[in-house]
């Protein structure tokens, strides 16, 4: 492989990794967004089932119960983002080794004296 489809091939690999980062980062601002929904929602339904529990009344016995359900999906979804997030964040972390990988080759390969002419073809 000559040194300009060396050259190719490393900045689409540079491109492709800039795009999964981009991408890991615009899907971990938007886990962190719906994690902060879910927390402010968990705190708003433990402050209501605290509430529930204080005035003791039977009537509100449904009402309680299913505060008690709406803390448990909260719980099970926020530990499902956070999964999510720490798998985003290694796969950003990963891209960025390689892409720091790619641009160090592709700074070597461009810097060489004897790559500084592009050949080119002409005709067949």
């Amino acid at each position: 492989m000559g040194k300009q489809d060396e050259l190719n091939k490393l900045y689409r690999a540079i491109k492709d990794s800039e795009v999964r980062m981009n991408t890991f980062s615009v899907n971990m601002n938007t886990i962190q967004k719906e994690m902060n929904f879910h927390i402010n929602t968990e705190k708003q339904l433990e402050e209501n089932l605290a509430y529930l529990k204080d005035i003791k009344v039977i009537a509100l016995a449904t009402q309680y119960k299913k505060t008690k359900e709406d803390i448990g999906k909260t719980k099970k979804r926020l530990s499902e983002l956070r999964s999510d997030m720490a798998s985003n964040k290694k796969a950003y972390e990963d891209t960025e080794t390689v892409l720091k990988k790619n641009r160090t080759a592709y700074d070597k390969l461009t810097k060489d004296s004897e790559n500084n002419v592009i050949q080119g073809k002409f005709g067949k």
